[in-house]
């Protein structure tokens, strides 16, 4: 089971024999009070420098992989630089399990979506990419997603991206090159599809 509590805090658990030494259940905590730019600032996490060059990629809408390995603050990374979104656009975030913050005065434009797991028949599942088409019929002015896993997924998010929508993910990777290496093998595909289009800019974090 994946699941979030009231409280947002997220939950994994699994039964016997599946986990074979018997049930389990993990609780996710989040922090209370969700870190912002400032805050990574004050905790040497980012420079003034680094902060301020992020805020210009948010203000000319450019697209941000945040990229790292598992429990790096992907996901922290990417609730804290959403703070910088103007509070006149409309965003869109879709996720797996709700772990994305925005500050109170986003909430009244921001739609946040998540998917939901099929029935035991099978039946009523929607996926991430699911998601992510609806949202490109939502007339969003940014779109939000949690880490984007699959390959459809990811050509789905490209084509948002050069459709114009400011497109905000992150991507599990534990290099710079690996990053390159796995939106490369994706990319081709999509280009190859869109040859007369022009490529969005991507910004790396």
């Amino acid at each position: 089971m994946d699941a979030h509590l009231l409280s947002g805090d997220r939950v994994a658990s699994t039964l016997f024999p599946v986990s074979t030494a018997g049930n389990t259940i993990t609780i996710r905590r989040f922090a209370r009070n969700p870190w912002t730019i400032t805050t990574l600032i004050a905790n040497n996490t980012l420079s003034k420098e680094m902060a301020a060059f992020i805020w210009l990629a948010m203000h000319y809408e450019m697209n941000i992989l945040v990229a790292g390995g598992t429990a790096s603050g992907k996901t922290s990374m990417l609730s804290a630089i959403s703070g910088l979104l103007p509070t006149n656009q409309r965003v869109i975030s879709i996720e797996d399990t709700r772990e994305i913050t925005l500050p109170e005065e986003l909430e009244w434009n921001w739609v946040p979506l998540t998917t939901r797991n099929p029935n035991p028949e099978g039946q009523g599942e929607v996926t991430m990419l699911d998601l992510i088409v609806s949202s490109l019929r939502m007339r969003p002015d940014r779109i939000i997603a949690g880490e984007v896993r699959r390959k459809a997924q990811a050509e789905t998010m490209f084509e948002a991206m050069h459709t114009g929508h400011s497109v905000y993910t992150t991507i599990h990777a534990d290099t710079v090159e690996q990053v390159k290496r796995r939106k490369t093998q994706i990319r081709i595909q999509i280009l190859s599809n869109n040859s007369n289009r022009e490529s969005g800019n991507i910004f790396y974090l």
